[in-house]
């Protein structure tokens, strides 16, 4: 995986837990085929949009997109984004 592993965002957790699951999260997206929307804001402190675009490739699935909210955060999608946000999921679910 690029960028800063998750052991880096977990605090206190055991580094080794972190690894495991890591490893785990990565085995479970590779053995996701169902439609996948993934919709990020582009300046999350808390999940960088680093991580959400590894986890996005991980996915298997054929029928996948990504969404990326400019200027948004972690919390503030919908204050940020509103009609990109519910445009997205209303033409995913209708592709």
């Amino acid at each position: 995986m690029d960028g800063p592993s998750l052991g880096q965002f977990t605090g206190g957790l055991d580094p080794q837990l972190a690894s495991d699951l890591e490893s785990e999260y990565r085995a479970k997206a590779a053995s996701v085929s169902i439609p996948v929307l993934v919709i990020h804001g582009e300046v999350d402190a808390l999940a960088p949009l680093e991580h959400a675009e590894n986890m996005f490739r991980d996915f298997v699935s054929s029928n996948k997109k990504m969404v990326v909210i400019q200027a948004a955060g972690h919390n503030d999608l919908l204050f940020k984004g509103l009609d990109e946000y519910f445009t997205a999921i209303r033409d995913f679910i209708f592709s």
